[in-house]
């Protein structure tokens, strides 16, 4: 025997995403705006309303009805399990899944920076349009599953994983980091219907958001980054945020789906992220120092279109992973599905692969031998702070004025590292280079800046990053400078100093051997140079520091003076917290190295100095008078010495904020009696309010009366025999923060339960079985001719009511239909209560019976009879058909406005003594239906 029960109390629970059904053809705008036209149509009135899980707030009665046989139907139907296989349904009910679809859309704009530094600093817009099909089924098959879409719906649990994958070389977390997520914005819009329902019911919105902190990495794809897009939290919202989602038609759509168990949406996701390429610090791939050949603008690509590929990981995507269970932002992505749902950009930026690095062509002023190699065979660089910052000093007369135009220039492909200058390479049609000024004047430095552009063969061209020579046309112009004092105290990070005139680097030498590379800070007349660890007390009398021009060439020398750092009293100090609670007379902790005294603020304010620390742990005595309180911050300040000496130096310090002393208490509930209103009993402590639990499941049903050690707790009929019940305390009343403090068993009063079922005439056809109860009844069981059916029905408790759906061709007219009550919906707890019996009537008329028969002695037997249902008969004799017979020999005149028959039978048919019977029925294109019978004798 199979029990699979449900009852109104369940089915009118409701409240999340999606759907109507068949009953419903327009959205609740349009049953608002007809209303008074259908009073039978119930509309929630305002936005500003809650959504609620009441069907009643929403439908009709005739509405609710079809809902509940639509979600009765699509359980037996096991649809929701059957389309639920693919993918992890334990993260949220409301899944999506990408749609493959022409309508989806993903470009890239580019949009140069006020004052850009090229062609190359801007913003990288990244907008993507993405069709998206909706599923809405819970964890429930049987039972309604409206409370669970309404919960992930109000906690944002629902939404989808997208991979941004940049070009080759880029560096995924650097361009996360050129996003202000806060800017970044994230819309949908869905139609929604529920299963077997086609008819169009709500366009809805749903709060979205990028969230930055669920960002994931590859180190396989380092070029690529996820993040999450999923719903906004009810509670991280304002009123006129969450209302501006229109709450209330959503809230109706989750009530349906959820009653009908699973429901279908189809829609978009229009997403746009702003990356500022300023803030761009380099590709993984740029060797260049501080990677400034690809920091703080658009990084370069083979394909000279910064494509940004993109992928929406929906559903079948993702699973709950050890904390992802009913939380999205802790799902994981299922392994190999790291790329599912691909999306190319459409229109994509235009960016660089090639740049402009000055040089000497002749080999003579490359004397820069620190930088790597930009082309295998091409060595040195000229000097310079940078590629893009050169310095160039004329010697042996050379005059720049008398160079070719082209003797510095070069343009070298980033990925192949080929110099292209000549053209004619790859894809490189051909380069062009010019600087300006063209000519410079002699004695004087001059700044000349190069620029130029690559034409490949497809006819499109790119820009290359200017570049600039400062060029001295004779040694006059050579960079003369003095580093004027140099110091250094051995322990600390840099040496410094002062200098006057240009020095562009150091050099440092220790024992007359060069210590670390050229460097150091040489600005506004001030040096700092690194030297922590190179300096210590065997080595500081043969300390120098060498001062060198932009052509790394030494200008200056000068010892340092090294001196030794005195030895510094330290020490720290930690309060034990934890072991602190408010009226104790001393605060107690541990120290390290030379602490001495400690001083004591409140609130930031100073009160007293004082402490023992002669061991571990130490004390600190606090006075009366502090009248300390739960949120007051205290700090010590610890120092080398007692207050009032000199010199007295802080070493450390430590604060906590006195909490709030921890609130404690108990419930004892009394034995309740099924029937009851009202839970009693006792409690202790800081108790104010109690949660309902039933059978496990905190029901959100809050409240009670605590006082004087004494509870009372409404519960209405809410408790049944079979429930398991407990109350959990809490410190605070909703909406305060609560803690809980104790939760106790409920023990229920073992009481008989009882009840009766009586049933309503029942006719073929008819989609419902209906009838009243009374008691304890939950459940019904259909037996029908004796063989057990199905577990339902659906009570109405304000009259004591049922209805049993069993559809319109399931019972015939005289089946013997009986309904079974039963007192709890849990198998394995239900107990027989009482049960009825009706026989199906027909739905033909079968009024009428025989009044008179006799056989008139030859060929018919005649009679009389009333009504005017019977049209046709057949006979037995002694049990058996006519003679010759296998069957019934249908036949017979039957004159309704006379009320008289006749029936032929053949000559020397019937004997004398021979028991007859006639049985009367209608007649009809399906069939005939049996209306009445009588026997007689012949004589």
């Amino acid at each position: 025997m199979s029990k699979k029960g449900t009852s109104k109390k369940v089915l009118t629970i409701a409240a999340s995403v999606a759907l109507i059904s068949n009953v419903l053809v327009a959205p609740l705008s349009v049953y608002a705006a007809e209303a008074q036209a259908q009073p039978d149509v119930k509309v929630a009135a305002t936005q500003s309303e809650e959504a609620t899980n009441d069907l009643s707030t929403y439908f009709s009665d005739e509405q609710i009805k079809a809902l509940e046989e639509a979600g009765e139907k699509n359980a037996a139907s096991g649809a929701a399990e059957s389309r639920a296989a693919s993918y992890d349904k334990s993260i949220t009910s409301l899944t999506l899944q990408y749609n493959e679809s022409k309508k989806n859309s993903h470009t890239g704009t580019f949009k140069l920076n006020p004052n850009a530094k090229s062609d190359y600093d801007g913003v990288l817009t990244v907008k993507s349009h993405v069709k998206l099909k909706g599923k809405l089924e819970g964890s429930n098959l049987l039972l309604p599953n409206t409370n669970e879409f309404m919960t992930d719906w109000q906690n944002g649990n629902y939404g989808g994983r997208v991979v941004y994958s940049f070009p080759e070389g880029v560096d995924a977390r650097a361009m996360f980091n050129t996003v202000d997520w806060s800017k970044a914005t994230a819309t949908d819009e869905f139609t929604a219907r529920i299963l077997g329902v086609n008819t169009l019911v709500w366009d809805l919105k749903w709060p979205i958001k990028f969230n930055p902190e669920t960002v994931m990495y590859d180190s396989a794809h380092p070029n690529e980054f996820s993040i999450l897009v999923h719903g906004k939290k009810k509670s991280e919202m304002s009123e006129a945020e969450w209302n501006s989602y229109d709450p209330i038609s959503t809230g109706a759509a989750l009530a349906a789906a959820g009653t009908a168990h699973i429901g279908d949406m189809t829609g978009s996701a229009d997403l746009a992220v702003d990356f500022d390429m300023s803030k761009y610090t380099g590709n993984l791939d740029d060797t260049t120092k501080d990677k400034i050949l690809t920091a703080g603008k658009l990084a370069p690509s083979k394909t000279r279109k910064f494509n940004v590929d993109g992928y929406f990981l929906d559903r079948s995507a993702l699973v709950a992973g050890t904390e992802g269970k009913k939380n999205i932002v802790k799902s994981q992505i299922k392994t190999g599905m790291d790329h599912a749902n691909p999306y190319k950009m459409s229109v994509s930026p235009e960016t660089w692969d090639s740049y402009l690095s000055v040089w000497d062509t002749k080999g003579k002023y490359n004397t820069n031998l620190l930088e790597n190699n930009e082309v295998a065979d091409e060595f040195g660089a000229l000097p310079g702070k940078s590629i893009f910052d050169r310095d160039l000093v004329l010697t042996d007369g050379d005059n720049f004025n008398d160079f070719a135009s082209n003797r510095f220039d070069r343009v070298i492909n980033y990925f192949t590292h080929e110099d292209i200058t000549a053209g004619k390479i790859g894809e490189v049609n051909t380069t062009t280079v010019t600087h300006n000024p063209e000519k410079i004047t002699t004695g004087e430095k001059t700044k000349v800046t190069y620029d130029g552009s690559v034409t490949y063969v497809d006819g499109s061209t790119r820009s290359l990053i200017s570049n600039v020579i400062n060029v001295s046309n004779d040694e006059s112009t050579v960079e003369k400078g003095q580093i004027t004092s140099a110091n250094y105290t051995i322990g600390d990070k840099d040496i410094t100093g002062t200098f006057t005139g240009e020095i562009a680097r150091g050099q440092l030498y220790i024992n007359g051997e060069k210590v670390g590379t050229m460097g150091g800070t040489y600005e506004n007349g001030q040096i700092t140079h690194y030297a922590f660890g190179a300096i210590n007390e065997s080595n500081k009398d043969n300390v120098y520091l060498a001062a060198l021009d932009s052509n790394g060439k030494e200008i200056d020398r000068k010892k340092v003076n090294v001196t030794s750092k005195p030895a510094e009293s330290q020490g720290t100090i930690k309060i034990d917290a934890d072991k602190y609670e408010l009226g104790n007379a001393n605060l107690t902790g541990t120290f390290t190295g030379d602490v001495k005294s400690a001083d004591l603020y409140v609130n930031g304010v100073y009160q007293y100095s004082g402490g023992s620390f002669d061991s571990n742990p130490f004390s600190f005595y606090l006075k009366s008078g502090l009248n300390l309180k739960a949120g007051d911050v205290v700090e010590l300040r610890a120092y080398d010495a007692a207050y009032g000496a000199s010199p007295r130096k802080e070493l450390d310090k430590d604060s906590f904020t006195i909490a709030q002393a921890a609130t404690q208490g108990t419930i004892t509930p009394a034995k309740y009696t099924i029937g009851d209103a009202y839970i009693t009993g006792t409690y202790t402590g800081d108790v104010k309010q109690a949660d309902l639990i039933i059978d496990g499941v905190n029901i959100n049903y809050s409240g009670g009366e605590f006082k004087d050690g004494k509870f009372s707790f409404y519960v209405g009929n809410k408790i049944k025999a079979n429930n398991e019940v407990k109350l959990a305390a809490f410190d605070a009343v909703k909406p305060a923060p609560r803690k809980q403090l104790d939760v106790k068993p409920v023990q229920i009063a073992t009481v008989a339960t009882q009840g009766t079922v009586k049933l309503n005439p029942y006719t073929e056809g008819d989609a419902y079985i209906t009838g009243s109860y009374t008691g304890d009844v939950e459940q019904f069981h259909l037996v029908l001719d004796g063989v057990d059916k199905t577990y339902g029905g659906t009570k109405n408790e304000s009259n004591h009511t049922f209805s049993y759906y069993v559809g319109g061709s399931t019972i015939k007219a005289g089946s013997k239909v009986t309904i079974q009550a039963y007192d709890s919906t849990v198998y394995s707890q239900m107990k027989y209560l009482d049960e009825d019996t009706v026989v199906a009537k027909s739905a033909v008329d079968t009024s009428g019976e025989f009044t008179s028969v006799e056989f008139d002695g030859k060929n018919h037997i005649k009679g009389t009879f009333t009504g005017t249902a019977m049209k046709v008969a057949y006979i037995t004799i002694n049990g058996d058909w006519l003679p010759g017979a296998t069957a019934e020999t249908w036949g017979g005149t039957f004159d309704s406005t006379t009320g008289t028959f006749e029936y032929y039978v053949p000559s020397n048919t019937l004997q004398k003594g021979d028991v007859v019977k006639i049985y009367g029925y209608t007649k009809g294109d399906v069939g005939h239906h049996f209306v009445n019978s009588k026997e007689f004798t012949v004589r």
